[in-house]
């Protein structure tokens, strides 16, 4: 018998904070990123959809967090930084590390009214292409099925969207991520959600996120 998923809330809030470490499937040979790819209407990229109302900017002097990039958040969403470790140790903080990665900020959806972050990831060791330290990054995560990478101008980023298979919850979420250069390395700003239906709700926030997105 399947659990309703709201009445699951608590025991997944550990499983919505991160996406966890380890088994993704080996992508394919990376590529040099280019101009942007055709738009797709439809899923896994549902390129139909419009931008959120933005609110405030996050990444620069002054903002929240303190990033090498800088975009706007959407309406109501509360972006907060990220101070973690070397996440050597149990909980929370081994959490915040993922594929050569470090947890830098999260943006909180639920004043909005969403389930779910956004999150901007800055790599530990630069020197990996977009494409290959996204792989990397995803390879981090559990579960994944169906990864999908693309293009994604104009900075020359590269994005992926993936399905996270969850077989001791019986729940499918969906994940989507982008990643650029900045002079201090490639930076991931990545999208989660409780199931693919608040994936999708959220989707606008994400791409005034993407869309809005300059390196400093």
């Amino acid at each position: 018998m399947k659990i309703p998923l709201r009445a699951m809330l608590p025991a997944l809030a550990a499983v919505i904070l991160l996406g966890g470490c380890s088994n993704a499937s080996e992508a394919g040979p990376a590529t040099p990123s280019a101009a942007a790819s055709p738009a797709q209407p439809g899923k896994p990229w549902n390129d139909e959809l419009k931008n959120a109302e933005a609110g405030e900017k996050v990444g620069g002097t002054g903002s929240p967090c303190q990033l090498p990039v800088t975009f706007d958040v959407a309406k109501g969403w509360k972006p907060k930084p990220v101070d973690v470790g070397t996440g050597s140790g149990a909980g929370l903080d081994a959490l915040a590390h993922q594929g050569g990665f470090t947890l830098k900020c999260e943006i909180d959806g639920k004043p909005a009214g969403f389930i779910g972050f956004l999150r901007i990831w800055a790599e530990d060791a630069p020197g990996k292409s977009p494409r290959q330290a996204l792989e990397a990054f995803v390879a981090g995560d559990r579960n994944v099925t169906e990864k999908t990478y693309r293009d994604s101008g104009p900075l020359q980023g590269v994005e992926v969207t993936y399905l996270k298979d969850n077989k001791a919850l019986e729940m499918v979420s969906r994940a989507r991520a982008l990643a650029v250069s900045t002079a201090s390395g490639v930076v991931v700003l990545a999208l989660g959600g409780l199931d693919e239906e608040e994936h999708q709700q959220m989707l606008p926030a994400y791409l005034t996120a993407k869309q809005s997105l300059v390196t400093n």
